[in-house]
């Protein structure tokens, strides 16, 4: 985790942190990454607290939002990647 709390890869919030002075005992956050609904993928856009809202480019410091790589409408005529 980084100063601000954020995981730095969607992998870490799956194989956990480990607990100080607890070697042997890791907090995982997501049992598995899910897939995409809209791509059926595990390949989700990433951005880092540090990155625009709306940035679709990941500066790698940390993980704070997931996005849809989907380049589908929706029937409302909104692209899946912005909701």
């Amino acid at each position: 985790m980084d100063d601000y709390c954020y995981p730095p890869t969607l992998d870490v919030m799956f194989r956990g942190v480990a607990v100080p002075n607890k070697p042997d005992v890791r907090i995982r956050y997501l049992r598995r990454i899910p897939r995409d609904p809209i791509t059926g993928k595990r390949d989700w856009g990433l951005r880092s607290m540090q990155d625009e809202p709306n940035s679709t480019k990941w500066g790698g410091q940390n993980v704070c939002d997931v996005y849809s790589k989907s380049r589908r409408v929706s029937t409302e005529g909104t692209k899946y990647r912005d909701w």
